[in-house]
C-alpha cells in the first residue's frame, strides 16, 4: 500500500445481498473487515473506493464514524437510492459515484433517475469488468473499451453532450484519485 503507484485502497465495504448456495461472511464479520480496511486506508493515506450493496444503513453508519467528512471518497458501481446518495453527498463533499453498464439496461429507469439527479461533478464512469457489460454487450465480459458506452448513457440521462461529460469525468477522477 506504500508504493507510490498505489493510488487507492478498495474496494472496500459491505454486501448483504443473499447469494443462494453460497455462505457469504455474515453482515459483523463484514463490518468488523470494513472497519479493519477503513483504518489501513487512513494510515497508508489512500482514497477509498467503496462497496456496498444492500447495505446502506451500515454503510452510512460505519463511513460517518471512521472515515474524515473530508476523505476522497468513490463509491463504486453505485445501485442504491437517492435518498443514500444524498446522504452521502451531504456529509462527504469528496465523495464521487461511479456508474457502470448496468444504467444502460431496461430495468434500470430508477437508476437512471438517480444518475439525472446527481450533479455531474460528483460522477465518475467504470465498467466493474468483467461483469455488467453494457447495452448492446449484455451477457458478454466488460472491458474499460465500454466506458463510453457509460457516458453516453450519461450524456443522454443529463442531456449533456459526450464531451462535457468525458471532460467533466476526468476531472473529477483526477480529483479522486489525485492523478
Amino acid at each position: 500500500m506504500a508504493h507510490s503507484k498505489t493510488v487507492a485502497w478498495g474496494e472496500i465495504g459491505l454486501d448483504y445481498h443473499p447469494f443462494p448456495g453460497h455462505d457469504y461472511a455474515e453482515p459483523s464479520l463484514q463490518r468488523k473487515i470494513f472497519q479493519q480496511q477503513i483504518r489501513l486506508s487512513l494510515e497508508y493515506q489512500k482514497p477509498i473506493i467503496i462497496h456496498t450493496r444492500e447495505a446502506e444503513e451500515d454503510t452510512l453508519q460505519m463511513m460517518t464514524e471512521h472515515i474524515p467528512v473530508s476523505w476522497p471518497l468513490h463509491v463504486h458501481c453505485f445501485t442504491d437510492s437517492l435518498e443514500f446518495a444524498q446522504k452521502l453527498m451531504d456529509t462527504f463533499p469528496n465523495l464521487w459515484f461511479g456508474f457502470t453498464g448496468v444504467i444502460t439496461f431496461k430495468n434500470s429507469s430508477e437508476l437512471q433517475r438517480i444518475v439525472k439527479e446527481i450533479p455531474l461533478n460528483r460522477i465518475l464512469l467504470e465498467t466493474d469488468g468483467p461483469f455488467m457489460a453494457p447495452i448492446p454487450y449484455r451477457g458478454k465480459v466488460c472491458h474499460p473499451g465500454h466506458v463510453m458506452n457509460i457516458a453516453e448513457k450519461i450524456a443522454e440521462i443529463k442531456q449533456k453532450s459526450l464531451d462535457e461529460i468525458c471532460q467533466v469525468s476526468r476531472y473529477n477522477t483526477k480529483l479522486m484519485y489525485g492523478i
